[in-house]
């Protein structure tokens, strides 16, 4: 189970590697940073929610379903803004050193506001994960766009409560659940909004 657990880990990091790569080929193509996320959210909605329904598991309620619901439609939402936005105003290297200031956040949050209690073991992984991300993708510091590095701090920030958040809720139902009502929720953001600006659809095949 554990084996499992950490092979979850290196697909999720490998994929966030990929992430930024991905969305430069989309502005590229033409599109802006609200029309991705839109049918980023809208896609995974889709195919979550079948996958939930063929399955026959059942919607959290109450308490847990409001704090998915907050999670999706406000820290999520927020923090893909904040970094796709990023990815579009500086280099990924750059924006992918702020994104991992989110381990740092996390630990300062946890001990200062929830008082856990920290080990030694937890400051040299972070300490040795920062150098390492450092290593690979590299730091340009000249022609460096304030605005870009402000909303990947911001990405960080958020993204570390994101993940506070989840950590207590995520133990009260199945992971899957979570994951479906949060995208779901996310979803609905950029549609409410899509709909206020107005939604550009992709027209070629490069684009999607």
């Amino acid at each position: 189970m554990k084996f499992f657990g950490f092979l979850l880990i290196i697909i999720s990091a490998t994929s966030f590697g990929f992430m930024p790569i991905f969305a430069t080929y989309a502005y590229d193509s033409g599109l802006d940073v609200e029309t991705i996320l839109l049918f980023r959210f809208l896609i995974a909605t889709i195919l979550l929610n079948l996958y939930i329904y063929f399955k026959g598991y059942t919607y959290p309620r109450g308490k847990v379903l409001a704090i998915l619901v907050f999670m999706g439609a406000v820290l999520y939402s927020v923090q893909s803004f904040s970094y796709f936005s990023t990815v579009d105003l500086i280099s990924s290297s750059m924006a992918s050193i702020l994104l991992y200031l989110y381990p740092a956040i996390v630990l300062l949050i946890s001990v200062s506001i929830l008082k856990s209690k920290i080990k030694p073991r937890d400051i040299s992984a972070l300490i040795l994960t920062t150098i390492g991300a450092t290593l690979v993708v590299g730091l340009k510091f000249y022609n460096i766009n304030i605005i870009g590095v402000m909303l990947g701090i911001t990405a960080a920030l958020v993204y570390a409560v994101y993940i506070l958040v989840g950590a207590n809720v995520m133990k009260k139902l199945d992971s899957l659940v979570g994951t479906t009502v949060i995208i779901t929720a996310a979803a609905f953001t950029y549609m409410a909004y899509g709909t206020y600006r107005g939604i550009y659809i992709p027209t070629d095949l490069g684009q999607w």
